[in-house]
């Protein structure tokens, strides 16, 4: 029960998720999931200098990372996570304003 703080976290942090994606009706769609699973081996190739792989390359590599049940998951999250942002971004208000140091600290304080 020592992590019983974090696992409330992340409990919460589920909930609202959820919460958020059903009132903006974000959906994850298999080609969404497909889409960053590419990125991800994208990534990867370029980590290793291939920054010109070819589509049924990269297409193959993606289905078999998503052929492992815990990557799979993992990339269903991060796809989630990615639209729901996306979502978020698109009906947030955002208001840029510049303030100094001390100003900052006494807003981040009360955060």
């Amino acid at each position: 029960l020592e992590n019983k703080g974090y696992v409330s976290r992340i409990i919460v942090n589920f909930f609202i998720k959820e919460r958020i994606a059903a009132v903006a009706e974000v959906k994850i769609e298999e080609a969404d999931v497909q889409n960053h699973a590419k990125a991800i081996a994208r990534q990867q190739f370029a980590q290793y200098g291939m920054t010109n792989v070819e589509d049924d390359m990269l297409s193959d590599y993606a289905k078999r990372i998503l052929e492992d049940k815990n990557s799979r998951s993992r990339i269903i999250e991060e796809a989630g996570d990615a639209k729901l942002f996306e979502a978020i971004k698109q009906t947030a208000k955002i208001e840029a304003k510049s303030v100094s140091v001390d100003e900052f600290k006494s807003i981040a304080e009360k955060a």
